[in-house]
């Protein structure tokens, strides 16, 4: 094992930047020889913070044929692998990486994933310049500057390992970063399916029978269903949380971290205890990201939790139900369970199994094999810790939503902006506010988790209304009653009167409900942090 001392280089997943800085770091070079003996494409899903992006900034440094990376991978374990130094520099290389690509709607969504794939393309911009055709370079400036269509971007990854594999005379190898991040965070939004199309057709055109990749490596968190984002694709290899290929290679094994936790002086047992226990593939690993801030910190913490999206989670373990709610409250107690996993996940219809499945790629579920059967537990105690508070937040808004829909139907308004309030207030004491341009999406998932248990309404959510989408309608099951409900959230300078006029603002110049026959109920609720105020036009 090749470990350099602790001085951490948190915020960077670039190995150069760890080498070159002397940083710490656990020598996980031999991937290296497993990627290059693999099949041409590949998938590895992983939970968040488990090293995926370090590994690919590993591979980018070993591969680039524009990088002489030979110093730096210099006394590493791959180093001694002769047949795999013939492989180092030679290939060029595309890099995409999805993740932090953010909106809270899809034009913001779409440009973003135009702007990503832009820049990749500015990076080979002079390289394959003078090898392009007229056509060609008019069709790649439209990509730098955004302004390429849907079949054109479908293409774009595709097209550029055609003109690197021209200019290099090599073919190329693609890395593909947080594959899913996007998908993920469309869950539950409007234009989904659009999400899924555009990723679909540039995965398909870069990936099926392009025969001008040497190879190509794929992460992500989660497996998308093969009829969604993979269909067609007969040819990926995938390696999940239960695959032994890379099982050590993500996360720390025991021989690897305990050395470096008790050479500083830290309680092993106690690191064990809350970072351990994730199984991937037979190989027992700690979280990284945790056990790294427990030796910088010098403390046990829940470090890991707060890198998570703890708002999706949260809505896919109310979407199970109480059966999910009971298998949790038995894994809370210590109990392995046996549950069954679709390997697959369809986002846009979750089922039980998909949600176990969601929680176990994402890290919140570990397995063990008892008599050859697999059976689910918690890993660790920082992933109990969370969970349990999950728990009872579930608990919590069980007992407040039948007091608001009272509300909701007696029309008293006043009251309702109190309960709302002390009801946000207790809910979001399990969590950290986000920053804005998160907060809108978390205060709709939340109030929609509430809203969702009533009897009385029937709840849909972004639906189209007038001249846009409003963010939830209500309508009463016993009469032709709507409420129609924007959400604003401000920044901490916000006054939370102007927050909540402009909610009620976009309701009136949208037109929101206008094509409705019954009584409209106009609803504006805006945010400032944990606070809200509600105002409403009947």
């Amino acid at each position: 094992m090749f470990a350099m001392k602790c001085k951490f280089a948190f915020g960077t997943s670039n190995f150069k930047e760890i080498i070159e800085n002397n940083n710490f770091f656990v020598d996980k070079s031999l991937f290296i020889k497993k990627v290059i003996k693999d099949t041409k494409v590949a998938l590895i899903t992983r939970p968040r913070r488990f090293g995926k992006s370090l590994n690919f900034s590993m591979l980018r440094y070993f591969f680039d044929i524009n990088e002489d990376s030979s110093s730096l991978f210099k006394g590493l374990n791959i180093s001694k692998e002769k047949d795999c130094l013939e492989h180092m520099n030679k290939y060029p290389l595309v890099e995409l990486d999805f993740k932090a690509i953010l909106g809270n709607n899809w034009h913001d969504i779409y440009n973003g994933i135009k702007r990503r794939i832009g820049t990749v393309y500015k990076k080979h911009q002079n390289s394959v310049w003078d090898i392009l055709s007229t056509v060609e370079k008019k069709e790649y400036l439209q990509i730098i500057d955004g302004k390429e269509d849907f079949s054109g971007l479908s293409e774009s990854i595709l097209n550029l390992t055609r003109y690197l594999e021209a200019k290099y005379k090599e073919k190329v190898v693609v890395l593909i970063d947080e594959y899913d991040a996007v998908m993920a965070h469309m869950y539950n939004k409007p234009k989904f399916d659009n999400c899924m199309s555009i990723f679909r057709g540039i995965y398909e055109n870069a990936l099926k029978g392009n025969t001008s990749i040497h190879q190509a490596l794929i992460t992500g968190i989660m497996r998308f269903d093969k009829e969604g984002l993979f269909s067609g694709l007969n040819n990926v290899a995938v390696y999940g949380p239960t695959h032994e290929r890379y099982g050590k290679y993500f996360g720390f094994t025991e021989e690897e971290i305990k050395p470096i936790i008790i050479d500083s002086g830290l309680e092993y047992e106690k690191a064990k205890e809350y970072y351990n226990g994730y199984n991937f593939g037979g190989s027992l690993v700690y979280n990284p990201w945790s056990v790294l801030n427990y030796i910088h910190d010098r403390k046990v913490d829940y470090f890991w939790r707060n890198t998570t999206c703890s708002t999706l989670i949260r809505e896919i373990i109310k979407k199970g139900g109480p059966e999910v709610k009971y298998a949790l409250e038995r894994m809370l107690n210590g109990e392995s369970v046996e549950i069954e996993l679709e390997e697959n996940v369809n986002l846009r219809e979750l089922d039980e199994k998909d949600i176990y499945s969601l929680l176990f790629q994402s890290g919140y579920l570990t397995y063990e094999e008892i008599n050859k059967v697999r059976r689910y537990k918690l890993p660790n105690k920082e992933v109990s810790n969370f969970i349990s508070s999950l728990v009872k937040n579930m608990e919590q808004e069980m007992k407040i939503s039948s007091t608001i829909e009272r509300l909701f139907l007696t029309k008293d308004w006043k009251v309702l902006e109190e309960v709302l309030q002390s009801s946000v207030m207790e809910i979001m004491s399990y969590f950290d506010v986000p920053k804005k341009k998160e907060t809108e999406a978390m205060y709709h998932m939340l109030l929609l988790g509430l809203l969702a248990k009533f009897h009385s309404y029937s709840i849909r959510s972004n639906i189209e209304t007038g001249l846009g989408r409003a963010d939830i309608l209500m309508k009463r099951k016993d009469k032709k009653e709507y409420i129609v409900i924007e959400l604003k959230a401000g920044n901490r300078f916000s006054k939370l009167h102007n927050v909540v006029k402009e909610a009620l603002d976009q309701i009136i110049d949208k037109k929101y409900g206008q094509d409705l026959d019954g009584e409209i109920i106009k609803m504006g609720i805006g945010f400032v942090g944990k606070n809200l105020k509600l105002e409403v036009i009947q």
